[in-house]
């Protein structure tokens, strides 16, 4: 007995109680024993009384959904379980030893008791009970916190990956577009055409820079102008191939007749190639430039939606922007 209260007397949370009240926890209480792995709680089944760990190490464990996440750890030193005017009655998960763990156990009938008899431990095990109620509070904000967090994150990145793999297709098809560029432009360079061909050949490119519709074309559509396009440059004894380049284009097919009668034999499909690998790399450009200011928006939306970089004081809020702010880091949803 006198063993038992110089451990409580020597405990971290309970040693500054007086001996008496000591005494009275070592009389009414009953040491258990636990092993590594060993319940002490379990989830949805009623806590019998207060733990005062004399030794050891027991974790409490909760599933969110996301797994079991360790919420609260114990060691010797401190108290857990029921303790005297809480309102706890079933632990939100399984109280698990992590090693061989001894406690003093006081069952909850002993509690009213308790409060009579150790007015000092009573006002200590409040203060614990206060301060285990914010511990539970601030982590199960920190974890809604992270789970928002996790969304955003997943949201945003999701948002952030179609823009960057636009970048990135388009700039590798663009240093191929740019060296058949080069190409051409060496072939129409030998080709010395008159000024009335180069007229042409302006008129040309100038219709495949034509502005294009407001709305796009469809694959089907575009399967269709393909074929079209095939057929007039078999039709005038030219490589096919080039009508994957011309069909992206705005080039129309009296454009296409207009420089096919200006220009004559081979430089006729090097000019062809020259305008619309000239067209791509413009239409290219337009795609990266239009991806990059997209990753650039996100960034500036998520600035706005997260507050980030503005003093946490009371200030005017633009509603619109900080609406149109969120609509953009959740448009993934």
């Amino acid at each position: 007995m006198n063993h038992l209260v110089d451990q409580l007397a020597g405990h971290k949370t309970l040693g500054a109680a007086p001996r008496r009240e000591l005494e009275w926890l070592a009389d009414h209480g009953v040491i258990r024993r636990l092993e590594a792995g060993e319940l002490l709680s379990h989830k949805g089944l009623p806590v019998e009384g207060l733990f005062v760990l004399l030794s050891g190490h027991v974790a409490l464990s909760v599933d969110r959904g996301r797994g079991l996440q360790k919420m609260i750890e114990w060691h010797a030193g401190d108290v857990s379980g029921v303790l005297p005017y809480s309102r706890m009655v079933n632990p939100p998960g399984d109280a698990i030893a992590q090693e061989a763990t001894e406690i003093l156990e006081i069952h909850r009938e002993q509690f009213p008791e308790l409060t009579r008899e150790c007015y000092e431990l009573t006002a200590i095990l409040v203060r614990v009970m206060l301060d285990r109620a914010r511990l539970f509070n601030s982590t199960d904000l920190h974890n809604e916190k992270m789970i928002s967090l996790g969304k955003l994150s997943a949201g945003l990145a999701h948002e952030l990956n179609n823009p960057a793999s636009a970048i990135e297709r388009s700039a590798a098809l663009l240093a191929d577009r740019i060296e058949e560029t080069e190409n051409t432009t060496r072939a129409l360079g030998a080709a010395r055409l008159t000024n009335s061909q180069l007229e042409a050949i302006d008129a040309v490119r100038a219709a495949c820079l034509a502005q294009p519709p407001h709305t796009e074309r469809s694959a089907l559509e575009r399967m269709d102008r393909e074929d079209a396009l095939s057929e007039w440059l078999v039709h005038h004894g030219l490589d096919c191939s080039i009508a994957c380049l011309l069909a992206d284009t705005e080039v129309t097919f009296e454009a296409l007749d207009q420089i096919a009668a200006a220009v004559k034999g081979p430089p006729l499909e090097a000019v062809l190639r020259w305008a619309a690998a000239g067209c791509s790399v413009r239409r290219l450009a337009s795609v990266i430039q239009d991806a990059a200011m997209r990753v650039s928006g996100l960034v500036m939306a998520v600035k706005g939606f997260t507050q980030m970089d503005q003093a946490m004081v009371t200030k005017p809020v633009d509603v619109g922007k900080s609406l149109g702010d969120t609509v953009t880091v959740l448009q993934a949803k």
